[in-house]
């Protein structure tokens, strides 16, 4: 019944009905509050615990080779940032993040550290089997097991406890976190620890890429400057050639040249052969002075002066001794470098006589 005051209910609670409620269900109250306490205890005590590490660093992820372009004028700047020389250092953040988070970064993390192995990122067994209750519950209801690739379900469960258990922020200073959770508190610093090793390496090796390839680019482009600068440097000589009012003269002048270096490259030809023949007998056997006579008899230049003093040998023509093998070599291939190089320019006079003589016969013209 409810309690009346002047005939008016009286709402208000009384602690001495309610705590003579309690007291009558006490062994109920009781035990119905052991037993959560309990259920709590073994609850807690079943659940593995979990332990957080978390590696904080920073990296220049902007280029070396966009420092250049902090110099430039404004037109300049805009135009390198608009072929993508110049990132926003939110914009490098943002992209790392992606490439750390990406399935081949993840996939080769695992396995540098084992993951596949480790119960937490990978609690599938493939040698595992079903229980003889499972079995016949599948064949009563005619279930039949789908056959699974190991190899993709193994990989599947560790990217998916990769993503669960290792979160990559950025802080407001524009540092890069890596937190990862385990339930081996010596497990957890050592995926951080390599995790960060690792995208510290990555972006050096990006950075080396794109070094390598803008020196490349730089370097092509050099060449065909290079190449065309050539060209224009052939066609100007060309055009002063055809052009030129001294034509005939430089054709005349030209060809007493060409002359000339065709006759000290014979003269060079006979001390090569000349050479070579004394060198021939002196290899054969200890020359003496009839050697030498049949020598002179075919070479005429062994009386000459000027071929004497390349041998080291008086110039009186009396006297002959023969020289060593050493001192016959060096002379011979100074003589065949002297015909290189006589060739070489015999060759470009003779080009260049060819189009005096053209531009001249147009001038006449």
């Amino acid at each position: 019944m409810e309690n009346t005051v002047n005939g008016v209910p009286n709402d208000e609670i009384n602690f001495r009905e309610l705590f003579s409620i309690l007291w009558a269900y006490k062994v109920f109250v009781f035990s119905v509050t052991l037993a959560t306490i309990i259920i709590a205890g073994i609850f807690i005590s079943k659940v593995d615990k979990e332990y957080t590490a978390a590696s904080t660093f920073i990296l220049d992820l902007n280029d070396n080779d966009n420092r250049w372009s902090q110099g430039l004028s404004s037109s300049f700047s805009g135009l390198a940032n608009l072929a993508g020389l110049s990132l926003s250092e939110d914009t490098n953040t943002a992209q790392l993040i992606e490439r750390l988070s990406a399935r081949e970064f993840v996939l080769e993390i695992a396995n540098d550290l084992n993951l596949r192995e480790d119960k937490f990122f990978n609690s599938f067994d493939p040698n595992a089997k079903n229980p003889l209750w499972k079995n016949i519950f599948q064949a009563l209801i005619g279930w039949e097991r789908e056959e699974r690739n190991p190899e993709k379900v193994i990989d599947w469960n560790v990217l998916n406890s990769f993503k669960k258990n290792v979160v990559i922020t950025t802080t407001d200073a524009g540092a890069v976190n890596v937190s990862v959770t385990h339930t081996d508190p010596n497990r957890a610093p050592e995926i951080a620890n390599y995790f960060v090793e690792k995208a510290i390496d990555l972006v050096a090796t990006e950075k080396k890429n794109n070094a390598k390839i803008r020196l490349d680019y730089l370097s092509e482009v050099l060449a065909d400057a290079l190449l065309n600068f050539e060209k224009s440097e052939e066609s100007l000589k060309n055009f002063a050639l055809t052009n030129s009012t001294g034509s005939l003269q430089n054709f005349s002048a030209g060809s007493i040249l060409l002359d000339r270096l065709r006759s000290e490259r014979n003269d060079n030809r006979n001390q090569k052969e000349a050479i070579e023949e004394i060198i021939s007998v002196t290899q054969k056997s200890r020359p003496d002075i009839q050697d030498y006579y049949k020598l002179r008899e075919k070479f005429s230049i062994l009386d000459q002066s000027s071929f004497r003093r390349i041998l080291g040998i008086s110039d009186s023509t009396n006297a002959w001794t023969w020289p060593n093998l050493v001192t016959l070599s060096r002379v011979k291939e100074s003589i065949v470098e002297r015909e290189s190089s006589l060739d070489a320019e015999i060759r470009r006079l003779e080009k260049e006589a060819q189009k005096y003589a053209k531009s001249a016969d147009t001038l006449a013209r």
